[in-house]
């Protein structure tokens, strides 16, 4: 199940929409005096701009636009990835190549995204085991920073027979990276992940027959 606590500071997030208004504010001012400037030096404007105000006007305005621009996209590109992360993550113990697999990062990337998912709070009590390759989350911790109501299962559906089910949500997966394709082989049927062995015949999650594919690296 998905984390509820973070999928809640996810929509949270600004996604670095305060540096994009800062850098459309120091830009537009920026970008307006020093072409001013130019038009006084070169005659086609009003005068009274000298060099002076082309220099304030790059340095006081332009250039931390410039840098409040970098931080939006910045920010903007994290929250995208902490996005792919929190709705991939549906489990109290998940494998770091399924993760991997999943975002289209490398081990080591994925290693160190989920040390900043931990330290910056989106997953209270959780932490990364190294020896087994898991992303364990505390589900008891989570629910006391959600206010006791925790990660909540996704809705019933009530089939003909009367009997509930839970709805399945396919998962897409992003081309296996190199640093896993020998270790893992990816079912062309359900698109799980199963671990390459020599007596690996049948994936284990949907039972398809992947004889002939452990070649296929």
């Amino acid at each position: 199940m998905i984390s509820v606590y973070a999928e809640k500071k996810l929509q949270s997030s600004f996604g670095g929409v305060p540096y994009a208004i800062a850098a459309a504010i120091f830009l537009v001012i920026g970008v307006s005096a020093f072409v001013s400037f130019l038009a006084s030096a070169l005659g086609a404007g009003p005068s009274g701009y000298d060099l002076d105000d082309g220099i304030v006007a790059l340095v006081a305005f332009v250039v931390p636009g410039a840098y409040f621009a970098y931080r939006w996209r910045a920010e903007r590109a994290k929250r995208n990835l902490f996005k792919s992360y929190v709705f991939a993550i549906d489990d109290v113990e998940t494998p770091l190549i399924d993760l991997a697999a999943l975002v289209g990062r490398s081990l080591n990337e994925t290693d160190r995204d989920l040390r900043e998912l931990i330290g910056e709070g989106w997953y209270p009590g959780a932490y990364v085991d190294r020896g087994n390759y898991m992303f364990v989350r505390s589900l008891e911790t989570e629910a006391k920073a959600f206010g006791g109501q925790g990660p909540l299962p996704p809705a019933s559906v009530t089939t003909a027979g009367g009997s509930p089910r839970h709805p399945s949500v396919r998962k897409t997966y992003k081309p296996l990276d190199p640093e896993i394709a020998d270790i893992v082989l990816q079912c062309p049927q359900c698109g799980e992940l199963n671990y390459r062995t020599p007596n690996l015949e049948a994936c284990e999650f949907c039972g398809a027959d992947l004889r002939g594919l452990q070649d296929g690296r």
